[in-house]
């Protein structure tokens, strides 16, 4: 009986730290998005600047054909993917490659006090605007190279979810204290 309501405890307590975690990018979402215009600008601005990027990749693939079985539709699934990777790191979880900022400035001192968790709060300390628009831009691609790719479902499905541990690993891979020097 006691390990149940132990269990019920530690899962209880993820699902607290978890919403806590949703509320903190809510909130910093809906901060950021006082500001309408400048917040749509940032959004969109990040979407064309990607598109750029993708005309550069269908030109060269006009001009030089396939590269090794590579081809423009396999550049947008690329490209899809890393852009929704790296839109939900630095939409969701930014707080990460603001830590060296914090402690520099004095800021991480405060999420130190809080008695959530301290990961998920570093975590969650900051939101881009900007890279809601890589994640915006991420998802068309994908959908667009499942159906050019004639995908059936179970590969639609591996696909995405293919984007959580990619997320994760580049989540954690800005913790490395190479990034710690942009003080």
């Amino acid at each position: 009986m006691k390990i149940k309501n132990k269990q019920r405890s530690i899962f209880q307590e993820a699902k607290s730290e978890v919403w806590m975690a949703k509320e903190y990018v809510k909130s910093n979402i809906a901060s950021a998005a006082e500001l309408r215009v400048s917040f749509l600008m940032q959004v969109v601005g990040m979407m064309l600047n990607n598109t750029a990027f993708l005309v550069v990749w269908i030109l060269f693939f006009k001009a030089f054909g396939d590269i090794n079985g590579w081809t423009a539709n396999e550049m947008f699934a690329l490209q899809g993917f890393v852009a929704v990777a790296y839109g939900f790191t630095f939409s969701l979880f930014s707080g990460v490659a603001e830590l060296a900022y914090a402690v520099y400035n004095g800021a991480f001192d405060s999420i130190l006090l809080t008695p959530r968790n301290l990961y998920l709060r570093i975590l969650t300390l900051v939101t881009r605007t900007s890279a809601i628009g890589d994640v915006i831009y991420g998802l068309i691609l994908m959908v667009i190279y499942s159906f050019t790719a004639h995908l059936d479902i179970p590969q639609i499905i591996l696909l995405f979810l293919m984007i959580i541990p990619a997320t994760l690993i580049l989540t954690n891979f800005m913790l490395y204290p190479k990034n710690w020097t942009n003080c």
